[in-house]
Parts: structure tokens; sequence; C-alpha cells
């Protein structure tokens, strides 16, 4: 069986869709497999899925004063017209947040079946969004799984991945089966924690000062190798400033920056750690999907629709406020209580 799959989503929610996406790799076969995804994730798609197809997309978020979507779809443009001279026996997206360009890619491939997850934007449900979604409807006639509700310890678009992935194969899925998870790196722990303390959105990002209170307080827990700050390539100036501040806060042990990696590289270095520390961002999935003990702090916000989850109990999601003065209502001491449950776990 050939299949087709478009995620074009971010690091984290490619991440999220992991499981879902192996369980039809391992079902097809990996050499079937024609998957697109957002141009910054292909080098950590095409390490895990190496014997896939894989097809960037050079989508970019959108910008103040600008037509985002005409400018996707003629940067997309190569690549579309790459996907309508493919067949395939399936196609299937794994987005359910569906824009044009978005629809546009997952009917390009010519399939005789195509499945996909109720589009949950408000939006698609009437006026020309609403229409949209109708004529796909009735002239491709794709098969729509229903939007889940969220369920305990699994949010609501990690259980839509599986449920697409369910259509498609037609046969249940274990939590196991959907969880996220990597064959391209797995924990193996380390004598150092890491910290990945910024996410995209400087919205959910924790303070120093917090991180260093509550490491304070697991003091007695401090690994040899001691804490190595890690993040994008562009952070490089706010981690050196984060670690500096963290040796200053009176950690005996050294604090210092990772160099800066490829993503396809990342996955080891959060394998390689004796306990992840981070916020809501790839490095939070990442290490549920290789199985590292970690810690997550976020907001309330995203309850029930990307967390929390943990596929083996070794990853402890902070979740505390919502709104943008979530971090009013964070602790130190919870964060300290979490770090001591994630260790124990491991």
């Amino acid at each position: 069986m050939r299949l087709f799959i478009l995620k074009p989503d971010n690091i984290g929610d490619f991440l999220l869709a992991s499981g879902g996406i192996r369980a039809l790799a391992d079902a097809a076969g990996e050499d079937s497999l024609v998957l697109a995804v957002k141009s910054d994730v292909a080098p950590l798609a095409e390490r895990e899925f190496s014997r896939a197809q894989v097809v960037p997309l050079p989508i970019r978020p959108r910008k103040k004063g600008v037509n985002t979507t005409a400018a996707n779809l003629f940067a997309c443009l190569p690549a579309l017209l790459r996907l309508v001279g493919t067949r395939v026996d399936a196609g299937v997206c794994l987005r359910d947040k569906r824009t044009f360009l978005d629809t546009l890619l997952w009917l390009a491939p010519r399939s005789s079946r195509r499945v996909a997850c109720q589009n949950s934007m408000r939006r698609a449900k009437g006026g020309r969004w609403g229409f949209w979604e109708g004529l796909v409807g009735a002239v491709f006639r794709p098969s729509f799984v229903p939007y889940p509700a969220p369920q305990p310890g699994r949010p609501s678009d990690l259980q839509a991945q599986g449920d697409v992935a369910s259509e498609v194969l037609g046969r249940p899925l274990s939590e196991a089966d959907i969880m996220p998870r990597l064959q391209c790196a797995r924990w193996s722990g380390g004598d150092f924690w890491l910290c990945s303390p910024f996410s995209s959105r400087p919205s959910k990002d924790v303070p120093a000062a917090l991180w260093a209170e509550a490491l304070a307080s697991c003091r007695d827990l401090w690994p040899a190798g001691g804490i190595h700050v890690a993040g994008a390539p562009d952070q490089g100036d706010r981690l050196a400033s984060f670690a500096e501040e963290l040796q200053a806060s009176g950690i005996s042990r050294p604090v210092r920056v990772e160099p800066a990696g490829s993503l396809a590289e990342f996955p080891d270095t959060i394998a390689g750690a004796g306990l992840v520390l981070t916020v809501d961002t790839a490095a939070a999935h990442l290490a549920c999907a290789v199985r590292a003990p970690a810690v997550i702090v976020a907001s309330r916000n995203n309850v029930g629709v990307y967390a929390p989850y943990s596929p083996d109990g070794r990853q402890v999601w902070v979740m505390a406020g919502q709104g943008k003065s979530w971090r009013e209502a964070l602790k130190a001491e919870d964060i300290a209580q979490a770090i001591r449950r994630a260790l124990g776990g491991a």
C-alpha cells in the first residue's frame, strides 16, 4: 500500500503525530511512504523515516502586511506539482486545522481514497470556509474522522492522529501505538541535565530565576556533569545569558551552553541527558518521543489539546495558570517536586 501523509505543522506537532505515522509506516512499509512536512521539520523526518520519500514544504508563518496564503502557495508550487504527478493508494492528512493550501496539498496526489480528521477551526463551519469544506467533501468524497474529545493522558490532538491512522488501517490502535515515539534515538541517560528553556513564543518561557530556585531545592540530586543549556541556533545570546544567571544563582555544578546543532541531531542530545527541563516547546515532545525523564512547565491554556501526556510515566508536566499571567501561578516548589518525580520514575 502506497501512502501519502501530509503533516505541514511545526516540530512539536510533527512529534505529536510520530506514533501515528510510525504505525502507518510499519503497516504499509516505509519505502511506500510519501511524507510532506515543513522544510524545517524535513531533516528530522528524513532521519526518522529514512526509506520514505520526504517532500519539504517551504511554508512560512503569517506576517503582517503580507498575503501569506499567496506567498506560501507560490513557494510550495514546485512541491505541489511534484505531488500532482504522484499516485498513491491513500492520501492522509494529519492536520485538523486545515487551510486552503493544506487542503490543496492533501488533494494533489492521485488517489482513490483520502482520509483526514474533521477541520477543527471554527471558521470551517460557516461562510466561505464552510463552503470550501463542503465542496471538498462533495467532489472528492474523503473519509472525515470526527475530531475527538480529550481523554485522561491522551490530549485531543494526539488522539486525532491515532483515529486517522486507525481509519486508514481499518483497525484500532492501542495507546502505545499512538504515543509519540522515535526509532532513531532512545533514552540512554547521562551525567548531566539538559535545560531547553525557550519556546518560539516568549509567552511560554519561564524566567531563569524560577528554574534556579527549583534547582536549588534539588541540590542533593545535582548531576556531576552539571546543567547543559540548549535551544535553537538563533537563541545563542539568550541561552548564554540564561546559563550565566543559573550559574550566578549558586549552582555549584558547571552550567554550559550546548553547541548549536541541527534538528536531526537534537534527539541524540535529548536522549543523552539524565533529565530534561523544558517548557511547552519541541524539546518537550522530543523528550516524550525518546522516553527521557523530563519536567515540562506549561500554562493550562492547552490542557486537553496538546498536553499533558506521558508515554511511560517519566515525563512530568507542571501545568499552571491560564492567559498571559499564567507564570504568576507557577511555584518553584512544584517544579522541584516534579524533578524528584521524574527522576524517581527513571
